[in-house]
């Protein structure tokens, strides 16, 4: 696979991500900005065999609480429904570019 091919899987991936930033049904009906899909969530490729997606908390810092459980009296117990997104996501969008790419997964920091 070319760098080439390597980014172009790989942003196909970040708009996949972006779907599972919470709230696309009000990102649809325009009641949300959707700042965290489509500002926060950002990309590098420092090398062309590197890819990183991340979120920038300076453009979107509660992005946190979007995927952690509530604890704050204010939410009266209930349960975050976008409570490990990010977790859920990232695995996803992983098997999407390991399938995309016809390669395996690696972890992060393994040879």
């Amino acid at each position: 696979m070319t760098p080439e091919q390597f980014e172009k899987v790989c942003l196909r991936a970040v708009d996949y991500l972006r779907g599972f930033a919470p709230n696309p049904v009000t990102r649809a009906q325009g009641k949300s900005t959707g700042n965290l899909a489509f500002n926060a969530i950002k990309w590098e490729m420092p090398d062309p065999d590197t890819f990183v997606i991340y979120v920038d908390e300076s453009i979107a810092p509660y992005m946190p609480y979007t995927n952690e459980p509530w604890i704050h009296p204010r939410w009266g117990g209930k349960p975050n429904p976008n409570a490990g997104w990010w977790q859920r996501a990232g695995a996803y969008v992983a098997l999407i570019v390991a399938r995309l790419s016809g390669g395996g997964l690696k972890a992060a920091g393994n040879t």
